[in-house]
């Protein structure tokens, strides 16, 4: 079975507890799900910049125990430069952090879990799932 990247905003809806996404977790196992450094710095800022700092950080820590981050290597580097000019030739601009989670996902042979599809669906070759939809 492949590994599951969890996109930013899937990691959000676990931490509140969303049953859609609790539900999934238990059916594919949490040994399978990843997120990617890029996802993390995002919850970081998110929790940095909310009200709840301590507690968001504390769950955020403890999320990390259960999930093992896919780091930003050379070869995703080079993959991120692929795509981000291919979007920009055929006019489809998307966020960089996207394109980095992408890359990520991809060099670790993964299937992106995201709500994200607009974006994510405008990168070739790129292994997606929409775990929010029911």
């Amino acid at each position: 079975m492949n590994d599951f990247v969890l996109d930013t905003n899937i990691c959000i809806y676990w931490l509140k507890g969303k049953p859609e996404i609790q539900n999934k977790i238990e059916r594919v196992g949490i040994n399978h799900l990843k997120i990617t450094v890029i996802s993390l710095a995002e919850l970081k800022y998110g929790a940095y910049y909310s009200q709840k700092v301590s507690e968001n950080l504390k769950n955020i820590d403890n999320f990390l125990k259960q999930v093992r981050t896919l780091l930003l290597t050379n070869e995703a580097t080079d993959l991120f430069g692929k795509i981000k000019a291919d979007l920009r030739r055929s006019g489809q601009i998307i966020e960089d952090f996207d394109i980095l989670i992408a890359s990520i996902t991809m060099i670790n042979d993964g299937i992106l879990v995201t709500g994200n599809i607009d974006h994510f669906s405008k990168i070739n070759g790129l292994r997606y799932e929409n775990w929010l939809e029911t």
